[in-house]
């Protein structure tokens, strides 16, 4: 995908002596960690939680770059870390980012019932002649699925004759 360096510049983070490590994944959970060598993990901050605490596990498992919007204490020799004021909003920057590189549709699925059906209906008429960027399961947390879900599948683009599903829900509200 990118390297440390490229993502940087991209997401506007400052940093001290990357070493331009090569990044395949992104991370917002440090539970779903699967390559910790290719890994970014997102320290992102909400009202209920922090990922800047999982950052010493996380080097421990491997990972060696991080995007942070505040001071890691600890000892990470070797590890890159890109700082920022807002980690979501460099999540968001780097999936618009990579997002602008295709040409390629997007289908937006709304509505109160039965979106994986048609996801996964869309997905075997289109798998033949397609290759086809889908969210990979139902996601129950509503925070992930509506702000992060999009973001990593966003990050998993590749190539022009590519189709992405999103799997969404329409929302009114009265705003007075």
């Amino acid at each position: 995908m990118y390297n440390t360096l490229e993502i940087a510049s991209f997401i506007g983070a400052k940093t001290n002596n990357l070493k331009g490590r090569e990044i395949d994944w992104l991370l917002t959970d440090s539970r779903s960690l699967c390559y910790p060598e290719s890994t970014l993990f997102f320290a992102i901050k909400t009202d209920v939680g922090n990922g800047h605490l999982y950052i010493n596990d996380l080097y421990q498992r491997g990972v060696r770059a991080f995007v942070v919007s505040e001071e890691v204490e600890g000892d990470f020799p070797e590890a890159d870390f890109l700082f920022v004021q807002n980690t979501l909003f460099a999540l968001q920057s780097l999936a618009a980012q990579h997002r602008s590189r295709f040409d390629i549709p997007i289908i937006g699925i709304t509505g109160s019932n039965g979106k994986t059906v048609v996801k996964e209906w869309l997905y075997q008429l289109l798998a033949p002649d397609f290759t086809v960027t889908r969210s990979p399961r139902i996601i129950l947390k509503l925070a992930y699925l509506y702000l992060y879900g999009d973001l990593m599948i966003i990050h998993r683009l590749e190539s022009s004759k590519q189709l992405s599903q999103r799997r969404t829900r329409c929302w009114l509200w009265n705003a007075s």
